[in-house]
């Protein structure tokens, strides 16, 4: 491993060097538009990001040097007036309109502390034209106020989310615009990426699962004892292990993402470390059995060595205190140097480390010894370098590479108590003798894991050129990254099986170290942000295309924005793109699958007089054929800004979710060879074959296919007010309705036919697999009161939650075709599956598969209340509270079949309130 991180960042160096000398032979001496960012002090801030935008979209970003001075492209001089935004760490953003007569000037920009004392302080997420027409960014002081133990405290504060009370004890996976549950959920979710300083990081390398083949996919999890540090196999990266101590801002993608981004189908989330000179931060946060404690520290090095940013956090949560095994605890750290080399050359090079501290958990009042270990530690390094070259085709050039790898262990033990069994152990496909285990051992199962990845982008932007009329901006773009998983993988030991012929199967030892190959994925992306005027109105148009080579395939994505200024106040955006999203290793290095069938299973008690012959079926499971899924989304919004009222925006969208990761029962029929035996003088046993064979019908395996197919629709919006003076408040509004259909690529499902169409040789039924349409929608109103005069703020929120219909369609109880002991299938019309000499194909029915219905429609509202105050702007106290008022809403849950009605509290949590404070010294 040594060797591979110096070759990589050797690669790196390189690449520093061959771009020293292209900085080298390009003159620098343009005049553009410059600032000058300073403290209240007057002191220079190096590393602070000044945006420049145009109708609100970002065309540009500078970091300042040692002088506090920036600088843009004389390009920039056509237009005539900007918006710049000037953001540091710890500071309050200023955003200043810079008109053409003041282009030659300097603009001098200072940057005040955060504090509850300035005015306008921002508490929510704003909607941003950045990276998507929808962006939504929470800067630093919105992600002060919502004291948050984890990223899911920040992303519950969405549009369509509901606000809700911390919670660690279970894993945390986001899905954006969607209603969807089970297997569309988990789709969602995968397709989410997740971007740290330009570093995508992602969940493909896990590996932490039991044999998807006999466990199917819910139960292939394994459930560590308490529920609290479950592995999130198949499904979106855990939120609890992302670090919140040095977060600058967040910025959520939900719709359509320009070209620069890749590699996912349903909206990313781009974080934004800290750099540069800060205090000591410390922040802690209580909240029930929860905790969290952080402290970070930005250090100045110097003009010529830079600045030095660290942060370490620890996390510890534990509903019961009574109960010391369900608990989680996480510690994490992280460090970030970042220089300015030359005038136009700054590198950042960051180490970041995670690692959970949970040890063997056992109860000691269980007598069946059940005890559980969950381990996991990663490392993740990275370099980033800009290369200001000030040049047409190259004005700002990145190079980031990143190198992460990690630990993954997971243990449980039960002692089992049953009759003695008989068990194979072979890896082949064959008939020998497997041997009886005793009833009464100690049951093992282990999974080691060691996932590892590298990636390299590199990004070009142009400056803004003039051309046919209008105005472009182009940037250019390579990224590779490959993925691997380096571990032992599922450890079996035969001796001590926790699970024993589990749908005919048993698991044997499985390495991802000699099974896993790497997978590797390259991309390239062309974007044009173009600037014109159509009927004498402003437009931006955003075209760009993305080209990936995931999983052995080419998959081209197009991707449109159209922004359109009707008014000064009013903006209309149109947004078409395609995206896609390769499968995990997981997804694609399933473990074989090995059915044991027992030929003769003869038990005396004596290992002289008993025999287990078994034949063993060994079929590989390999799914290197697996497609990438896709997703073609249209989203539509308008959007409100008014210096005097307010700002709000409203998003329709559609996607068409194809070929999603899926699972399948596939049914394997074998014949087998049927022996007869003899018990000799001495109690031993001689076997012979019989001369027959035997099929084995009921033989299944789970299976993973891109067997899911759906749509999601819906609208969100939000509407924000400016802060009253009279009143000391501001006002907000935001909410989301979605629908999300479940088509489905498995259009139907296989069973063993009952004992009576067995007799009439019939072996497999198919059915239509269930349909279902399900809905949500949660709206939130609230209030923020800001008195700056004495440092303090108090926010109410209000979230009114409609219980919508959730809807599956009928159960379709009768059969669409069948399958023969001949391996013939036959087809059924409608009129020939309803036919009575066909009944004993139907299944069994029951009135309440015919809908599922939640009442009342009206819904409910839950109160939540956050308070933060001040003292010498350098201590705050927040105190958040959930569900203020204790509301307990019910659901009447009405039976189809003989009107019975059943109430029932209706996702009712209870009162809970976290406590925080925060030291800047």
């Amino acid at each position: 491993m040594k060797k591979a991180i110096a070759k990589y960042f050797y690669i790196g160096l390189l690449s520093l060097v061959a771009n020293f000398f292209v900085q080298a032979l390009c003159a620098q001496n343009v005049t553009g538009i410059r600032g000058l960012v300073e403290d209240v002090q007057g002191k220079p801030l190096q590393f602070a990001t000044a945006k420049l935008r145009v109708d609100g979209t970002e065309l540009a970003s500078k970091t300042t040097d040692a002088k506090g001075v920036f600088q843009f492209s004389s390009k920039f001089l056509m237009l005539d007036s900007v918006t710049l935004e000037i953001s540091y760490v710890n500071k309050a953003t200023q955003t200043i309109i810079v008109k053409k007569a003041e282009y030659l000037s300097v603009v001098k920009v200072v940057l005040p502390n955060l504090s509850l004392t300035l005015n306008d302080v921002v508490v929510t997420g704003v909607v941003k034209n950045q990276n998507s027409a929808s962006s939504i960014v929470f800067d630093e002081e919105a992600i002060r106020q919502l004291q948050a133990f984890s990223l899911m405290d920040i992303l519950n504060a969405l549009p369509g989310r509901k606000t809700e009370a911390p919670n660690l004890q279970t894993p945390q996976t986001i899905t954006l615009r969607t209603s969807a549950a089970d297997a569309d959920a988990r789709n969602n979710s995968f397709g989410i990426a997740i971007f740290i300083d330009g570093v995508r990081i992602s969940n493909e390398t896990n590996m932490q699962s039991r044999g998807l083949s006999s466990r199917g996919l819910g139960g292939s999890l394994l459930n560590i004892q308490g529920g609290s540090t479950n592995d999130v196999t198949y499904n979106g990266f855990d939120l609890r292990d992302i670090p919140m101590s040095n977060i600058a801002s967040i910025e959520v993608i939900q719709g359509i993402g320009s070209a620069r981004y890749g590699d996912f189908t349903n909206g990313a989330i781009l974080i934004t470390t800290k750099a540069g000179k800060t205090p000591y931060s410390f922040n802690t946060n209580i909240n029930g059995g929860s905790s969290s404690f952080s402290l970070a520290k930005g250090f100045d090095l110097g003009k010529k060595a830079g600045a030095l940013n660290f942060g370490i956090g620890y996390t510890n949560s534990n509903d019961d205190p009574r109960d010391k095994v369900k608990s989680y605890n996480n510690i994490n750290a992280s460090v970030k140097w970042t220089k300015q080399l030359t005038s136009n050359i700054r590198n950042s090079f960051s180490i970041n480390t995670e690692s959970n501290l949970d040890d063997i958990k056992a109860d000691p009042d269980d007598d069946t010894d059940k005890m559980s270990y969950s381990k996991r530690r990663s490392l993740r390094l990275s370099n980033s370098t800009n290369f200001n070259i000030n040049k047409k085709l190259a004005d700002n050039v990145s190079v980031i590479l990143n190198y992460s790898v990690g630990e993954q262990y997971s243990y449980i033990q039960f002692r089992m108590n049953q009759l003695p069994k008989g068990v194979g152990y072979k890896d082949t496909t064959g008939l020998y003798e497997g041997y009886f285990i005793p009833g009464n051992y100690l049951a093992v199962e282990e999974i080691d894991g060691k996932p590892i990845s590298y990636s390299i982008n590199a990004d070009m932007q142009s400056q803004l050129l003039s051309a046919w009329g209008v105005q472009h901006q182009l940037s250019f773009g390579v990224a590779f990254n490959s993925s691997g998983n380096k571990g032992l993988g599922n450890i079996a030991d035969p001796n001590r099986p926790r699970w024993v012929n589990l749908a005919s199967q048993n698991e044997r030892p499985f390495s991802y170290k000699d099974s896993v190959g790497f997978e590797n994925n390259f991309a390239l992306y062309i974007q044009d942000n173009i600037k014109g005027k159509l009927f004498t109105k402003r437009y931006n148009l955003g075209a760009g295309f993305r080209l990936n080579m995931q999983n052995r395939r080419g998959n081209p994505q197009p991707r449109l924005s159209f922004n359109y200024y009707i008014h000064k106040n009013w903006s209309l955006s149109s947004s078409y793109g395609v995206s896609f999203k390769s499968p995990s290793l997981a997804h694609l290095y399933p473990a074989p699958t090995y059915f044991d069938i027992p030929l003769l299973n003869l038990y005396t008690g004596y290992a002289k007089s008993s025999l287990y012959l078994v034949y063993t079926q060994k079929v590989l499971a390999e799914n290197r054929n697996l497609k990438n899924a896709v997703t073609y989304q249209f989203e539509q919004g308008v959007s409100y800004n008014n210096a005097k009222i307010g700002s709000g925006s409203v998003f329709a969208y559609y996607k068409k979710n194809k070929d999603g990761l899926n699972t399948y029962g596939e049914f394997i029929p074998t014949q087998v060879p049927i022996y007869s035996y003899l018990v000799n003088p001495d109690s031993t046993i001689s076997y012979y074959p019989s001369g027959n064979y035997g099929m084995a019908w009921d033989l299944r395996r789970t299976r993973m296919n891109n067997g899911l197919n759906s749509v999601d629709y819906g609208v969100q919006f939000s509407f924000q007010t400016k802060f009253i003076r009279l009143l000391s408040t501001s006002f907000a509004v935001r909410g989301g309705y979605s629908v999300s259909k479940y088509i489905g690529g498995n259009l139907t499902t296989t069973e063993v036919a009952s004992e009576a169409a067995q007799q009439k040789g019939i072996v497999y039924v198919n059915y239509i697999s269930t349909q279902r349409v399900s809905r949500n929608s949660v709206i939130n109103v609230s209030s923020n009161t800001h008195i700056p005069a004495i440092g303090f703020i108090v926010s109410v929120v209000a979230d009114y939650e409609p219980l919508l219909k959730q809807q599956w369609e009928e159960k379709n109880i009768y059969p669409v075709a069948y399958t023969r002991n001949d391996f013939t299938e036959v087809e059924l019309s409608p009129e020939e599956a309803r036919s009575e000499s066909l009944a004993y194909l139907w299944k069994g029915f029951n009135e309440e598969d015919k809908e599922r219905t939640l009442t009342p429609s009206k819904g409910f509202w839950t109160f939540n209340m956050r308070v933060a105050k001040e003292i010498k702007k350098n201590i705050r106290l927040s105190v958040s509270a959930f569900n203020v008022l204790n509301m307990q809403p019910k659901s009447y849950k009405i039976s189809n079949s003989n009107g019975a009605t059943a109430v029932s509290l209706y996702n009712y949590k209870p009162v809970s309130i976290t406590i925080g404070a925060s030291l800047q010294f």
